[in-house]
């Protein structure tokens, strides 16, 4: 379930307001320009008005690094007659 979610301004910064508890930070992969893959997901931890990320304390602006990656995959997805199946849904899983 989404507690917040925000989109990033001109210059990648965010803000994400939330109340106390155990949460996954993530950056959605489809919000990315091609060719940029997400962070794994962090686990932030919010009590009183302190926060940790991954057990780091967070003093200041949190910094999300996106990767490029340095390969991409090009494909179709094809009916056993040669036919295109259109919007199917293609992911790379680990």
């Amino acid at each position: 379930m989404t507690v917040a979610s925000s989109g990033t301004d001109p210059n990648g910064k965010f803000m994400l307001p939330f109340a106390e508890g155990t949460f996954d930070l993530l950056v959605d992969p489809w919000s990315l320009p091609p060719g940029f893959l997400a962070p794994p997901p962090k686990s932030v931890v919010v009590s009183g008005s302190s926060i940790t990320i991954d057990g780091s304390p967070v003093s200041g602006v949190y910094e999300l690094v996106v990767a490029q990656s340095g390969v991409s995959l090009q494909g179709r997805v094809l009916q056993g007659d040669g036919s295109p199946v259109p919007w199917a849904f293609v992911q790379i899983v680990d």
